[in-house]
């Protein structure tokens, strides 16, 4: 079972792409509706693997689904304050998830 958490409306339109030739069952985390655009539409979505949207040191903040709004924007305010953190949204949820989805560079520190 797979299970995947698009952070909005145009990520799920991407996912809905790449989900028809999945060849095992798909859980799909479901957010109410009408949150804002926070993803790019230029970065594919990759079932199983995550995307780093923001580069930065001493902190990584790892989110899936909607969260990535909160996540951006948390970001965002401590970048003013000269603390810039990665930002990186997994793509799966399971429990080896921090082991699957985060970059080689968090992965060795796990």
């Amino acid at each position: 079972m797979t299970i995947v958490c698009p952070a909005d409306a145009e990520e799920m339109e991407r996912f809905m792409k790449v989900s028809v030739d999945w060849p095992h069952p798909i859980y799909i985390r479901l957010a109410k509706g009408y949150d804002p655009i926070v993803t790019d539409p230029d970065k594919p979505f990759v079932i199983g693997q995550g995307q780093m949207y923001r580069e930065g040191s001493d902190v990584l903040l790892v989110t899936t689904g909607i969260g990535l709004r909160v996540c951006r924007e948390t970001a965002d305010l401590l970048e003013k304050r000269a603390c810039p953190l990665p930002c990186f949204i997994c793509r799966r949820s399971s429990r080896w998830i921090r082991r699957r989805c985060c970059p080689p560079w968090i992965r060795s520190k796990l």
